[in-house]
């Protein structure tokens, strides 16, 4: 399985948006096997891509009300999953695609069959904030080129574990600027909902 996470325009989409939020966050990340899933709907005609969404990347944005999906070409009809009626979880569906979602776990279904796994964002990329002031490095090591230099209470995500340990706390992947990438040494920075090796829980 592929999977997309950060450059624009390459991930998934699936996405719940709010109104209110010009640039929402991402609720749920989804593993898309190939990268690219394709609906078809009714094209005008068999060499026409009228009709048809594509979905890139894989991410979910929640609102109170909605889930939109992120396709080209833009199908008003598509643009968003109403929220339906749910047992268990929150569920959005609209023409055969929905999407369930219960605690830290997701599921994107299409209407030929095929569904996808979901996880909850902050379980797959859990947020952090610097400790007292973090060097973010080029690469996981302390003869990393310094990138820049964040102050106390920075927020960042944590992106991806290196499993590279350096006096007992972990070198850590975060993302520190939108789409902007480096590594941080865990023991300056700390978690407040999720434990993550080698990092502080708890700021």
């Amino acid at each position: 399985m592929d999977r997309f996470y950060v450059p624009a325009g390459l991930l998934i989409g699936l996405a719940i948006t709010s109104p209110a939020l010009a640039s929402p966050q991402p609720a749920f990340y989804c593993e898309v096997p190939g990268g690219e899933v394709v609906l078809e709907t009714l094209p005008i005609s068999p060499q026409s891509n009228e009709g048809r969404l594509r979905f890139y990347g894989q991410l979910f944005y929640l609102s109170e009300e909605s889930v939109a999906l992120e396709a080209y070409p833009i199908d008003i009809e598509y643009a968003k999953l109403p929220r339906a009626s749910s047992g268990s979880g929150e569920r959005y569906e609209t023409h055969g695609i929905s999407f369930h979602a219960k605690g830290d776990s997701g599921v994107f279904s299409m209407p030929d069959g095929r569904t996808f796994p979901c996880q909850s964002a902050e379980l797959k990329y859990p947020s952090a904030q610097s400790l007292f002031g973090s060097i973010i490095r080029d690469k996981p090591s302390t003869s990393g080129k310094m990138l820049t230099k964040v102050p106390k209470g920075y927020e960042l995500k944590i992106t991806e574990q290196t499993g590279l340990v350096h006096d007992d706390w972990k070198w850590v992947q975060v993302e520190y600027e939108e789409f902007t990438y480096g590594y941080v040494w865990g023991g300056t920075i700390c978690t407040t909902t999720h434990a993550v090796s080698g990092v502080h829980l708890g700021c």
